[in-house]
């Protein structure tokens, strides 16, 4: 069974006026709580599962695909452990197909489809869409489970990580690599972004031979001598881009590279090589892992050098 990676049940998706609960499983699915959204929707009783019969009394006015009755039919379950070390199970909905479903109500209700009393539900729905309108829900979803917090304090561990190996500034752009590209680095090496946080050394060396060691000079000169701009998001909870054009441009062919090669290393690298052979002026890295006893904080350095003074 799924478990929650990040969220809590006291953490909310706040959609205007709207609360719901949301989570981001171990696998990265987003899922928004099944009970929490039918009350938000209106519903009353312990039905459970009055999404599914809301539909059904539904179904002969709007088209419902067998997929789409399946997946409401058979919602996703996970379960959360709270810091106590209790374990509490529950069902969702893909954040996609949460989507789909408030949609689908709406476009009902504005049809003329739904009874007097699920009008409720109906302008619940379009109060859900007009928020969205310029909003994206994986967004929405990630800052509200602490997920966008972990990924933006990884990525900066993982700038710190190569900076420590090499002083070059041009690695400071790192961190302002898009989530996508990270993510199909991980589809394609089988890794995740706890393996960034924890283990970076395998996509460490990913990153450096296929990036630094093949874009042109003036690109790395350019990295080189100018900064990212800060991390921010606009009105509507977007993170703003904030990655070099050049360097944006050649992630972006990388990530076609992928595509093209279905993810097939032998494939990803002919495609690779032939477009962006290596410098062979660059230097070459060997990325390593400090051991434990390596890995002290400023303050026990200090405590640290104390301790041998009195000694």
């Amino acid at each position: 069974m799924r478990v929650v990676r990040f969220g809590l049940p006291t953490k909310k998706l706040k959609l205007g006026t709207i609360e719901l609960d949301a989570y981001v499983l171990n696998d990265y699915i987003r899922v928004v709580e099944k009970n929490k959204l039918e009350k938000a929707l209106g519903k009353e009783g312990k039905s459970e599962q009055w999404l599914l019969d809301f539909f059904v009394s539904i179904k002969n006015y709007v088209v419902l695909s067998d997929e789409f009755v399946e997946t409401l039919t058979y919602p996703i379950a996970f379960t959360h452990t709270n810091d106590e070390g209790k374990q509490k199970s529950y069902l969702g909905y893909n954040a996609h197909f949460f989507i789909e479903i408030i949609t689908t109500i709406a476009k009902a209700k504005n049809a003329g489809y739904l009874s007097l009393n699920q009008l409720k539900t109906g302008k619940i729905a379009d109060k859900i869409i007009a928020f969205l309108e310029n909003r994206f829900i994986k967004n929405l979803i990630d800052e509200a489970t602490g997920f966008s917090f972990y990924k933006e304090n990884t990525k900066e561990r993982f700038k710190d990580f190569f900076i420590k190996h090499k002083p070059d500034p041009a690695f400071e752009w790192i961190k302002t690599f898009s989530d996508s590209f990270y993510e199909d680095v991980f589809t394609y090496l089988e890794m995740s972004w706890v393996d960034l946080k924890n283990n970076p050394v395998k996509i460490a060396d990913f990153i450096y031979s296929t990036i630094f060691l093949r874009i042109d000079d003036k690109t790395l000169e350019v990295l080189r001598k100018t900064k990212p701009k800060r991390s921010y998001q606009n009105a509507y909870g977007i993170p703003i881009n904030r990655e070099n054009p050049k360097l944006k441009e050649y992630n972006l062919n990388i990530q076609t590279f992928f595509k093209e090669a279905i993810y097939n290393r032998t494939f990803f690298m002919e495609l690779l090589i032939k477009t962006y052979p290596k410098n062979p002026e660059r230097e070459t890295i060997i990325f390593t892992v400090e051991s434990e006893n390596q890995k002290l904080s400023s303050f026990d350095e200090k405590l640290k050098i104390g301790l041998v003074k009195k000694m």
